[in-house]
């Protein structure tokens, strides 16, 4: 049996939705060339060999962990510390923890549990005096900011009415280390366009990236920087200012949102509508609730009941749905009544609206065609037209992916097409389309056998033959697949492009497949060594 550790870590590489630069650090993990200095272990103590075994840093470390982008980390006494590809000490063994960098900049902890920031060059910009210090990814700059946080006292009035409850206090620092705002504040957001909120209890300010306040302490919680504007509240009056502080539309609305498509929903004497850039009204406040516009159309609300207008404020639906909402990614609405039946779609871009014969709730359509049933059991698909297409004889069923969907009948799944012909039989215990021609599938030997698992195309022909005991999802046509302890990955034509590697008597795998290497783990963390694509060994006892 794998240990939960191993699974954890199979399961957290490659996650359905991983970032592109984690996919694409799995596809240099099969990369022919191995890492120019590999952490290798003499012993108990470690240091850096090439591919051949050859040392290079002489062994000197009570642990010592892969090079990043020219750093390494070691620890000496259990403190951990930075070296470079030469061996030097960028910084001495005394943090109890070092975190990734991430331009430049990385989150360390001292062993008094303080947070601080250290550069490349092992240099403490934020000193390690903060309770917690997080690093603030600016994503519209291309920057990163530092936020810090210190406990703070309770005040009088709390601690006489016996609510001494500690709360955070925070500041805010550039990422070169220059302090921005003092940390006395309750909350630090960051908005959009170098600019962040900074609240002290209900009243807030706002300051960009050079330091400079452009609000004065009084405003109420303003929002997110879109298309340019930033809506601000103050005695229970909004408006809007740009990224410099100037008043654009003056605070005359009661409530608002930020701007989307050129609109932004308002307050007018109890009533939400749309204004333009220009802060005139240019759909009537007739509405308990709006929200912003997504794909040309906006949710709003006639006291419970919800319905789509466009951007002329022109009324697409009835307002008999008790919920709505956007399909991501799609063009479609989805449109529920109570107990969150759904009972239509509306396509954004054609203007379209379906009304099912049937009634389930889906996330809408996909390939053209969308899960529907009228009871437990009875599932089947629709049209854009509403009209059921294939019937409802399936027991579960998965939405449509190039032209395959998986569904289910007496326990089996098998895979159907889209006039609902049979692609491959009911026999599979799991299923997964991969794509039009290719299919995960799982067979399990008896009711309580393991379940075994190989890749098969629409002619049932085995592409990887099903003696794997997990294969997790691909990603850039990669996924690592385990035959009972030894891991591997395969491709998407089944090779194995790194063969399972079994582990050694007394040890298993605790990492993932990183340049070629994996970690191999044993009770004494002392003992513990790396094993390359082609099975060598980097640890001698």
């Amino acid at each position: 049996m794998v240990s939960r550790t191993v699974s954890s870590c199979l399961s957290f590489l490659f996650l359905l939705l991983l970032p592109l630069p984690e996919a694409q650090a799995q596809q240099k993990a099969i990369s022919i060339k191995l890492p120019a200095l590999i952490p290798y272990r003499a012993g108990n103590l470690w240091g850096y060999a090439d591919s051949t075994g050859t040392l290079k840093i002489k062994p000197q470390f009570r642990r010592a962990e892969p090079f990043q982008d020219g750093l390494a980390q070691v620890t000496d006494n259990y403190v951990w510390g930075l070296i470079d590809e030469k061996g030097n000490l960028i910084i001495k063994p005394q943090y109890q923890e070092i975190h990734p960098f991430a331009n430049g900049l990385a989150l360390v902890t001292n062993q008094d549990r303080q947070q601080g920031v250290v550069n490349r060059q092992g240099e403490e910009i934020i000193p390690a005096v903060y309770k917690y210090v997080s690093l603030e990814n600016l994503a519209d700059l291309g920057s990163t900011a530092i936020m810090v946080s210190i406990e703070k006292m309770p005040s009088a009035a709390e601690q006489i009415n016996r609510r001494p409850k500690m709360k955070l206090a925070y500041g805010l620092f550039s990422g070169e280390g220059k302090r921005l705002l003092p940390v006395e504040y309750s909350e630090i957001i960051y908005l959009g366009g170098g600019l962040f909120r900074a609240c002290i209890e209900e009243k807030c300010t706002v300051v960009n990236m050079a330091g400079e306040t452009i609000l004065p302490l009084k405003v109420h919680r303003p929002g997110f920087l879109k298309e340019d504007l930033l809506v601000v509240c103050s005695e229970r009056k909004c408006g809007f200012i740009n990224k410099t502080g100037k008043e654009v539309i003056p605070p005359k609305f009661n409530g608002a949102r930020d701007f989307s498509e050129g609109l932004a929903a308002a307050v007018k004497d109890g009533k939400w509508g749309f204004i333009n850039k220009e802060g005139k009204m240019v759909i009537a406040p007739t509405y308990d609730l709006a929200t912003h516009f997504q794909n040309g159309l906006a949710i709003v609300a006639k006291g419970q009941a919800y319905g789509l207008i466009d951007k002329k404020g022109k009324e697409l639906t009835d307002f008999i749905y008790t919920r709505i909402y956007y399909s991501e990614g799609s063009n479609y609405y989805n449109l529920q009544t109570k107990d969150r039946n759904l009972k239509g779609f509306y396509n954004a871009k054609t203007g379209k609206l379906t009304i099912p014969a049937s009634s389930y709730q889906t996330d809408g359509y996909s390939d053209g065609l969308a899960v529907i049933s009228k009871e437990l059991n009875k599932v089947g698909y629709i049209n854009e037209a509403g009209t059921v297409v294939i019937p409802e004889e399936y027991e579960a069923a998965r939405m449509f992916y190039k032209g395959r969907a998986a569904v289910r009948k007496k326990g089996f799944w098998g895979v159907i097409d889209k006039t609902g012909k049979m692609v491959l039989p009911f026999v599979f215990t799991e299923l997964e389309v991969l794509d039009a021609d290719l299919f995960k599938v799982g067979t399990r030997s008896g009711w309580n056998g393991a379940t075994l698992y190989g890749l098969v195309n629409s002619q049932g022909e085995e592409i990887a033959p099903l003696k794997y005991t997990r294969i997790d999802p691909f990603q850039n046509g990669l996924a690592l697949a385990q035959q009972n302890h030894a891991i591997g990955i395969i491709d998407l034509k089944g090779k194995e492009v790194i063969p399972p590697l079994q582990t050694l008597p007394n040890y298993q795998f605790c990492g993932n497949w990183e340049n070629g290497l994996i970690k191999l783990c044993s009770g004494n963390r002392e003992k513990d060594g790396y094993i390359d694509r082609y099975g060598k060994r980097y640890f001698t006892d």
